[in-house]
């Protein structure tokens, strides 16, 4: 912003204010913060890319009173994807002043409208990978400190942390990755995500240290990801102490989400099965659709399981858990720490035979086989020569068979 000197012959008693802006969209947006430095008070803007502009133009020519109504003005209206966007981008020295706190209040409530349910997030392919894992830092920060954001398990938390630092590695700093390990609740993680996958990842142990790391993997194993007045009452004098844990291992458990539990249904072509019987020993089981938990990666699979010293080979069907990439770098097919305690799974019939139905009390990993599961769920014995009549009492009329999972509950 400058003075400019007219030659004589063109001056008048009236001063001109030349102000230099970089593209035509800040035109509208210069004018207007020219207004306000003579009359202190905005013209009612309803336009947010006019809001936006005007106050990120305002902070560049240091007109704080501008930028301050702007930032009241944005924090009356329903953000739009793009401001929310833009708000969320703002330098660091705005977003942490208490002037702006409408503003960031107003974009924290529409975080919450759109991503509050992190395992309904974490479920939707086109959500989570499109919009959620897209989101700025500052995103990132304001769900995981809002006490409304809802999680079945903790588990969930840390997932979204983890493959959000992969995808933001090259523009992240250090000090936002710790501020994010700072707002995971460890002690509420289940005892075999913790032990198996929070103390392995890289990026947790730089940020907390292994000493801290290991006192919360202590307790949440104690506890089961469970609250209890007693370890709320440690932790808080742990937090403050001389331990200097992190202030949300004092906070308890998140909300939980409308529907806790996550259920999925497999139609499968009878046809297919008899691959998994064929000599060519090319396809060894057929896999579900997956989708995602409590912090891990879920599948059906129908597997052929041989047995040493019997013949043929019996039809099972397993629930195969991993970690998604990013989080943790067990491969795919090894075995997940997890313990399910509360589910099933179904087989319903097509006729007069009763379902089948296998409760996760009753499935035991196989030998050799990274799953839970039945590996004779029909109990048809072992089969030598396959035949779909074999599974006709459940099979429907387009020669689909039905597999239904229900998972409640997780250790």
């Amino acid at each position: 912003m400058r003075w400019k000197e007219e030659p004589k012959e063109q001056q008048s008693s009236k001063p001109h204010l030349t102000l230099r802006v970089d593209s035509p969209s800040e035109l509208e947006a210069a004018r207007t913060m020219v207004q306000f430095m003579y009359q202190q008070h905005l013209p009612a803007i309803t336009s947010q890319p006019l809001l936006m502009t005007l106050l990120q133009l305002a902070d560049r020519f240091q007109v704080k009173a501008c930028t301050v109504a702007c930032a009241a003005a944005l924090g009356k209206l329903e953000l739009s994807a793009d401001t929310l966007a833009q708000v969320l981008r703002l330098p660091p020295v705005l977003c942490e002043s208490p002037l702006f706190a409408d503003m960031l209040s107003k974009a924290a409530d529409q975080l919450q409208q759109q991503y509050g349910d992190l395992e309904a997030v974490w479920q939707d392919d086109v959500l989570r990978d499109a919009c959620f894992l897209t989101l700025p830092f500052k995103g990132m920060e304001l769900l995981l400190a809002d006490e409304r954001t809802q999680v079945a398990y903790e588990n969930t938390a840390l997932c979204a942390a983890s493959v959000w630092l992969r995808d933001h590695k090259d523009d992240v700093t250090e000090a936002e990755r710790d501020r994010l390990a700072q707002l995971i609740r460890i002690p509420q993680l289940t005892p075999f995500f913790a032990g198996g996958v929070a103390m392995v990842l890289p990026w947790l142990i730089e940020a907390l240290g292994m000493v801290t790391l290991a006192h919360g993997m202590s307790i949440a194993r104690a506890s089961q990801g469970e609250d209890s007045p007693r370890l709320q009452t440690v932790m808080a004098s742990h937090v403050r102490g001389d331990y200097g844990w992190p202030d949300s291992w004092a906070l308890g458990n998140r909300p939980r989400p409308p529907r806790r539990g996550a259920s999925w249904e497999w139609q499968v072509p009878v046809r297919d099965i008899g691959v998994l019987f064929s000599d060519a020993d090319v396809v060894k089981e057929l896999k579900s659709q997956s989708i995602n938990f409590g912090g891990y990666v879920w599948r059906l699979e129908l597997a052929a399981v041989w047995e040493r010293g019997v013949p043929g080979r019996t039809l099972g069907v397993f629930l195969m858990p991993s970690v998604p990439w990013g989080v943790d770098e067990l491969p795919e097919e090894a075995i997940t720490p997890v313990m399910v305690t509360n589910g099933s799974i179904t087989c319903p019939s097509a006729g007069p035979a009763e379902p089948r139905v296998q409760h996760f009390n009753h499935l035991d990993p196989p030998m050799g086989w990274s799953g839970l599961g039945a590996g004779d769920f029909w109990d048809l014995g072992p089969i030598q020569q396959w035949s779909a009549a074999r599974l006709a009492q459940w099979t429907n009329g387009d020669g689909q068979l039905t597999l239904q999972c229900k998972i409640s509950h997780i250790l």
